[in-house]
C-alpha cells in the first residue's frame, strides 16, 4: 500500500491535494513527478527552497504536504527536525557527497578540509572554496591564472593588467579578457552547488536562515575572513554569501566592475560592497540614492551645504511602514559613512562640500586649518589633491600662493602656517632664520653669544643647531650679521 502511495503520480496528486499551479509545476519541473521523489528529496535536503524557481510560499506547501505523508519517511519524525542541529557525522558525509558529485574529488579532500576545521558548526565554506582552487578543481590552468592576478579576489594582491596577462599567457588582450568574464561565471556557478546542500549543514557564521540582518557589516565579513585562514577579499566573500543565501540577501556594490576593477565613465565606483537583507532591498533602490549623492558631489557647488538622507531617500524608497524606513535610514547611513566618510556628519546628514569659485588661496588657507599645524608646501599639495581630485595645482602654483598672500606665514624655506596663529599663539613665529635672528638681536643693545640666539629660535622652529645658524648668517653677509669672537653675533651699528 506505502509503495502504491509513492507511485501517485503529480498529477493526481496534485488534484488529491489541491496543490497551487506553481507547486506543481516547480515539482515537475524539476523531475519531482511522484510523491516517492518528493519525499526523497525533502529527505536528502530538508527543504525545496533550493530548487530552481522555488520560493518561501512553495517552499511552505511542499513542506506541509510532506508532514501530511511523514508516515512514508524512512524515518518517521516531526519535519522540522530537518532544520535543527547538524551533526560532524552528517556534516562530513555531505560534504563527501558534494564533493564526489560535483567534482568528482576523493575522500581525500574532504579530508583536508575536516582535519583543520570544527564541522560542529558546518561545512567551512571559504576554506573548502580556497582548497578547490588551489587543487585545481575549480579552473583551468588559465583560468586560475587570471582568477589570482586580473581580478580583486584576494587580499594585498596588486591586480594586473590585461596585456601584461596576455604577455605571460601568450595569448591576446581579448582572450584574457573572455577568460575572465567565464571564470566568474564559472565561480558563481559552481558555488551555487552550495546551495544543494541545507543551510544547517554550511557554517554561515553569524548569518542565520532566521536573523537576517538589515546589513552585513563589513567587520563581520572580515571575522569570516580571519576564522577560515583565507585571504579573501570582503568582495568576493559577500559574492559567494550572496549566491548561497540569495532569499535572505542582496548584493549591491557593482561588484563585477570591483571584482574587474573596471570603471566606467560617469557610473561611480564603489569602495565596498554590501549585503542587504531582500526585506530592504525590494522596497529601496540603494545603488540609485549612492549615485545621487556620486552626482551631487560632482555638481558645482558655490557654498558647502548639509543634507538629511532621510530626505533624500524619500525618492527611492517605496514603502510607508515607520518600522521599515527606520531601517532604511540606518542602512543608508552606514552605507553613507563607508562610501562618502568625508561627507558623512552624524546622525544622518551628509555636507556636499563647496567645489567651484574657490580660489588657490582658499584651498591652501582651509588645508593647513584643518591640519591644524604648519605644513609644507608638499604636504599642501598632496592634501588638496587628495581631497579634490579634480583640482588641478601643482607645488609652484602653491609655493607663489603662499609667498604672495598675507593670510601665511612662513616657517622656513618649504613650510607655512597662518598669519593669525602668530597672534593666537606665542609658539608660532613667521618669517626665515635671517629674520627672526634680526628681530631678536634688534632687540638687545650689544651681540649675542649664538647659543643664545638658538635658544630664542628654537621656540618656534625644531631642530636647529648652532653651526648650521651661522653657516646661514654667514651667507647673508656683513651688510646684516656681525660676527665678533667668541661666536657673538650683532647687527651692523651696534658694536661692543
Amino acid at each position: 500500500m506505502k509503495s502504491a502511495e509513492k507511485d501517485m503520480s503529480i498529477e493526481k496528486l496534485g488534484v488529491r491535494e489541491n496543490l497551487s499551479g506553481r507547486a506543481f509545476n516547480i515539482c515537475k519541473y524539476n523531475g519531482l513527478t511522484t510523491l516517492g521523489s518528493i519525499l526523497r528529496h525533502y529527505e536528502v535536503h530538508g527543504k525545496f527552497s533550493n530548487i530552481r524557481n522555488c520560493g518561501v510560499m512553495a517552499n511552505n506547501e511542499l513542506l506541509s504536504l510532506v508532514n501530511k505523508h511523514k508516515t512514508l519517511l524512512s524515518k518517521p519524525g516531526n519535519i522540522e527536525d530537518k532544520e535543527n542541529g547538524a551533526s560532524e557525522k552528517n556534516v562530513h558525509t555531505l560534504l563527501c557527497e558534494m564533493l564526489k558529485r560535483n567534482f568528482k574529488t576523493s575522500p581525500r579532500i574532504a579530508k583536508k578540509i575536516t582535519s583543520k576545521n570544527d564541522l560542529s558548526k558546518g561545512i567551512p565554506i571559504f576554506t573548502t572554496l580556497k582548497l578547490l582552487i588551489e587543487e585545481g578543481l575549480f579552473f583551468n590552468d588559465q583560468e586560475r591564472y587570471v582568477f589570482k592576478n586580473n581580478m580583486a579576489v584576494f587580499q594585498n594582491n596588486q591586480v594586473e593588467v590585461l596585456r601584461k596577462s596576455a604577455d605571460h599567457l601568450r595569448i591576446t588582450t581579448e582572450r584574457v579578457r573572455q577568460i575572465r568574464n567565464n571564470t566568474y561565471e564559472k565561480l558563481i556557478s559552481k558555488m551555487a552547488l552550495f546551495k544543494d546542500i541545507p543551510l544547517k549543514y554550511l557554517d554561515l557564521h553569524r548569518l542565520k536562515k532566521d536573523d537576517a540582518l538589515p546589513v552585513v557589516r563589513l567587520r563581520y565579513i572580515n571575522e569570516i575572513s580571519d576564522t577560515e585562514d583565507v585571504n579573501f577579499t570582503t568582495d568576493l566573500i559577500n559574492l559567494v554569501l550572496q549566491i548561497i543565501l540569495e532569499e535572505e540577501y542582496s548584493l549591491i556594490g557593482n561588484i563585477q566592475n570591483k571584482i574587474f576593477q573596471k570603471h566606467v565613465s560617469g557610473v561611480y565606483f564603489w569602495k565596498h560592497s554590501y549585503l542587504i537583507s531582500n526585506n530592504l532591498s525590494s522596497c529601496c533602490d540603494f545603488p540609485a540614492f549612492i549615485q545621487h549623492i556620486h552626482n551631487l558631489k560632482l555638481e558645482k557647488a558655490q557654498k558647502s551645504k548639509t543634507i538629511e538622507i532621510n530626505s533624500l531617500l524619500k525618492s527611492y524608497r517605496n514603502i510607508t511602514n515607520p518600522v521599515l524606513q527606520k531601517l532604511i535610514l540606518e542602512t543608508a547611513s552606514y552605507i553613507v559613512s563607508m562610501e562618502f566618510p568625508d561627507n558623512y556628519k552624524e546622525p544622518g546628514r551628509i555636507i556636499i562640500h563647496r567645489n567651484t569659485l574657490k580660489t588657490l588661496p582658499e584651498f591652501i588657507y582651509e588645508t593647513i586649518q584643518d591640519a591644524k599645524e604648519p605644513l609644507s608646501i608638499f604636504e599642501i599639495t598632496k592634501n588638496i589633491k587628495n581631497k579634490y581630485p579634480n583640482k588641478n595645482i601643482n607645488i609652484n602654483s602653491v609655493k607663489a600662493t603662499c609667498v604672495k598672500d598675507p593670510r601665511f606665514i612662513s616657517m622656513s624655506h618649504f613650510k607655512y602656517a597662518l598669519s593669525e596663529w602668530e597672534i593666537e599663539s606665542e609658539r608660532i613665529k613667521g618669517g626665515s632664520l635671517r629674520k627672526l635672528t634680526t628681530d631678536f638681536l634688534a632687540t638687545r643693545p650689544e651681540p649675542v653669544h649664538i647659543d643664545e640666539i638658538i635658544k630664542h629660535i628654537r621656540k618656534y622652529r625644531k631642530g636647529i643647531f648652532p653651526g648650521n645658524l651661522k653657516t646661514n648668517l654667514k651667507l647673508a653677509g656683513s651688510s646684516r650679521f656681525v660676527f665678533y669672537p667668541g661666536d657673538k653675533v650683532g647687527l651692523p651699528g651696534k658694536g661692543q
